[in-house]
């Protein structure tokens, strides 16, 4: 019973703070804070008042302000009452919108969590979000939700920075074109904040939902609660099948892809020792191969060393060509010992020895 009771407050108040209009919202919420805007090693703060108005900029270069925080610590004490928002660019966000069953109204928050790593690249815990819900759905239609998610590696380097001047951001702003969307950094502190300004002015809307409560039986809601969770694991475990099976694949077209790179590099020397036995003389072979990126090494015994360097540069195929090594007489052969390189005028491939 004392569990029914908690999930029903519960659902109480998430469902108080979501479907209010966010111009509602953002006027309840309304109080002056400290705008900060980082961009390299320059940090801009102003502070904007409830009309949302920036005032007093203050520029700073933080290698400088490291040293000496007397200019910064001046300004701040006119305003250390405020809370201090980090503002990013558009470009360092984002943000889509999504359709929900009508039932996803009774738990907008667990299905929202869920969607993130179906709607973005990312997963919950590498993200910072928030969502707006459109107030012009009817009970028995879609939900339309707009989500925005910040990257957590995206503000990283920024909050370190203001962090280096002992300054602790509470949220994120983000700007978008028809208004400003504001991400706590912390969610939970930020609800409850928000809810104990929210239900003194909202008397009569307490009212409506009250009466909405009474007027449908509390079964129905518990139903179509379980309905939606049952519904949500045999997604969560069709998306875990999804993931498993992309890996799998993903896998396979690197294993794919290693035995083509493979295939080619083999071909490619297999040329160019073929090239090689049609060039050489007959008085001549081969004992090492060599292929280092462009740079061909190759050494062997020949009855004509002092020839071999005019016959393989004729060839049109290499250039820079060298003895690496005195020549020497090998006394079971007869013939001179070499050891030439040069340079390959077209890659044939990997570094490999033969």
């Amino acid at each position: 019973m004392l569990a029914t009771v908690k999930n029903g407050f519960s659902w109480w108040s998430q469902g108080l703070l979501a479907w209010l209009p966010d111009a509602v919202k953002n006027k309840i919420a309304a109080k002056p804070y400290i705008q900060c805007v980082v961009s390299g090693d320059e940090i801009v703060f102003q502070w904007v008042d409830k009309q949302g108005i920036e005032h007093n900029e203050l520029r700073i270069d933080l290698i400088a302000e490291l040293n000496n925080k007397t200019t910064i610590n001046t300004w701040l004490e006119r305003y250390k009452k405020s809370e201090l928002i980090l503002k990013l660019s558009e470009h360092e966000t984002l943000s889509t919108t999504i359709s929900l069953p009508a039932q996803a109204k009774e738990n907008i928050d667990d299905i929202i969590k869920f969607e993130i790593d179906r709607q973005t690249p990312f997963s919950i815990d590498d993200v910072y979000y928030t969502y707006q819900i459109n107030h012009n759905n009817t009970n028995d239609k879609p939900v339309s939700v707009r989500l925005t998610v910040v990257p957590k590696k995206t503000v990283k380097i920024q909050l370190e920075k203001l962090q280096q001047l002992s300054f602790s951001v509470t949220k994120l702003l983000l700007p978008t074109p028809n208004q400003q969307v504001i991400i706590p950094l912390s969610k939970v502190s930020s609800d409850f904040s928000l809810l104990s300004k929210a239900t003194i002015g909202l008397g009569v809307l307490c009212m409506l939902l009250a009466l909405m409560l009474f007027y449908k039986p509390v079964l129905y809601y518990q139903q179509q609660a379980e309905l939606t969770q049952f519904e949500l694991i045999s997604i969560k475990k069709q998306a875990q099948q999804a993931i498993q099976m992309k890996k799998q694949a993903e896998l396979q077209m690197n294993q794919h892809q290693f035995f083509l790179n493979q295939s080619a590099s083999y071909s490619s020397r297999l040329m160019l020792l073929n090239e090689l036995a049609e060039i050489l003389p007959s008085h001549t072979w081969l004992d090492y191969f060599e292929i280092n990126g462009q740079s061909l090494i190759i050494s062997g015994q020949s009855a004509a060393v002092s020839t071999l360097p005019e016959l393989l540069n004729a060839t049109g195929l290499f250039s820079n060509i060298q003895f690496v090594r005195p020549i020497t007489r090998d006394e079971v052969s007869g013939k001179n010992r070499f050891r030439l390189e040069m340079v390959i005028k077209q890659a044939q491939g990997d570094s490999n020895d033969v």
